[in-house]
């Protein structure tokens, strides 16, 4: 069964109190000048435009993904990833209805491990997504990962990634606790007979199937823990997440 976070909390502070506190305008405001709760824990999730705001944890379960944490507001919005990696969403301006991974999730490499395979070209993986209407369901994705050096992520990317001080971080905390994966996610069709006459409307001025990769997504890990990730909805809504606070070893390590 699910556990509550609020479980820990006494009746005067439930979870739905830290979160009409936390989801501001400007989470960054909120950090430097609010006293967050430690019995609570917060993902920082910045969208296409705007200010940043920070969620609060609410349930933890386990599936066939491994761990899933549910994430919301006290304006019913909800994330809710699977190991880090964007599983549902909803009550955003673009919604995921649901997130599968055939194969497994895909695990990040220990620093310095040889490539499985003989080629040094890293196997796809599959994703199959469900979006909110107007859809599709059940659009299948082949994607791969690979570890890029830290000058090859985007200025738009890295941009917004914060340190303790819930500042951009510095050019100089790029190298070496942090290792970037960047993940190129194509367009196979759909696995729902029916859905591939929603596919041309719904694509209309995204890339089209044969321009590369429908979207790409940056994962920034540290040792194998991931700290900072931009991934997408649909291409044209992408979030970047970070656990929050960043915790004050890990910019002593950078």
């Amino acid at each position: 069964l699910s556990t509550l976070v609020s479980a820990c909390a006494g009746p005067a502070q439930s979870v739905s109190d830290m979160a009409r506190l936390v989801w501001q305008s400007d989470a960054d405001a909120v950090v430097r000048t609010a006293r967050l709760d430690p019995r609570f824990a917060y993902l920082r999730v910045q969208g296409p435009q705007g200010p940043a705001a920070l969620l609060v944890l609410g349930y933890e379960d386990r599936d066939a993904s491994g761990v899933v944490q549910t994430w919301y507001s006290a304006s019913q919005e909800t994330l809710q990833l699977a190991q880090g990696r964007l599983h549902m969403t909803h009550g955003l301006a673009v919604n995921r209805l649901h997130t599968a991974w055939p194969q497994g999730l895909p695990a990040w490499p220990s620093p310095g491990a040889r490539p499985a395979r003989a080629s040094g070209e890293p196997a796809a993986h599959e994703q199959i997504i469900d979006l909110g209407d107007p859809g599709p369901r059940g659009l299948k994705l082949s994607a791969r990962v690979h570890e890029v050096p830290a000058s090859e992520v985007p200025g738009s990317v890295f941009g917004r990634l914060r340190n303790t001080s819930a500042a951009p971080a510095s050019a100089q905390e790029k190298e070496p606790a942090l290792r970037w994966f960047k993940e190129e996610a194509h367009l196979q069709g759909t696995a729902i007979p029916n859905q591939g006459t929603a596919l041309p409307q719904w694509t209309a001025g995204l890339p089209a199937r044969s321009a590369g990769p429908y979207f790409t997504q940056w994962f920034a890990v540290r040792g194998t823990e991931l700290v900072f990730s931009h991934q997408c909805v649909r291409p044209d809504f992408c979030l970047s997440l970070q656990p929050w606070p960043v915790p004050a070893q890990a910019q002593a390590k950078r």
